[in-house]
């Protein structure tokens, strides 16, 4: 099935670099580095495995990168855009098996509703990529942008630098 104009491709192949795959270059600690035996604040414990989380994502995702730009063929953009999809998918399943510190619970749950949502509209903009339907596609990719800003402020105002996604 054709994947419309070589704007939609494009845009597509922008959001296959930039929606899902490029997590902020910015870190949190990981607690300390020292021999010394520390122990974590429940924050600070749920803070560094978000993180590791969040850098296996972009490790995964920086190849999918490599792949974009490289990319000569539109055809294949639905494929990577799923595959970028999967890496969201999994670092979300990943993120919601963590314990957060109690005081962050509502916060902790509401960022997990917002990368569920920017999850969702991912999905939609693969599917109307893949159905070559460049008004859906556009109209999804807007949506998809609000949910990427709604997430990537929760993430920041929980201290979760390396989960927000540029």
């Amino acid at each position: 099935m054709g994947m419309g104009g070589r704007g939609w491709a494009t845009a597509g192949l922008v959001l296959v670099a930039s929606v899902l795959v490029s997590v902020g270059a910015s870190g949190c600690s990981s607690g300390s580095s020292s021999t010394t035996a520390t122990t974590l604040s429940p924050r600070d414990t749920y803070v560094s495995q978000a993180t590791a989380i969040c850098t296996q994502m972009k490790g995964k995702a920086d190849d999918l990168n490599k792949t974009a730009a490289t990319l000569a063929d539109e055809s294949q953009l639905g494929s990577l855009l799923d595959q970028n999809v999967g890496i969201l998918q999994s670092a979300l399943t990943d993120l919601k098996g963590l314990t957060p510190d109690p005081g962050d619970a509502v916060a902790v749950k509401a960022y997990l509703a917002d990368l569920t949502d920017l999850l969702n509209e991912t999905k939609a903009v693969v599917t109307a990529l893949q159905a070559g339907d460049q008004t859906g596609g556009a109209a999804a990719q807007t949506r998809q942008q609000a949910s990427q800003k709604t997430a990537n402020d929760a993430a920041a105002a929980l201290g979760l630098d390396q989960c927000v996604i540029n």
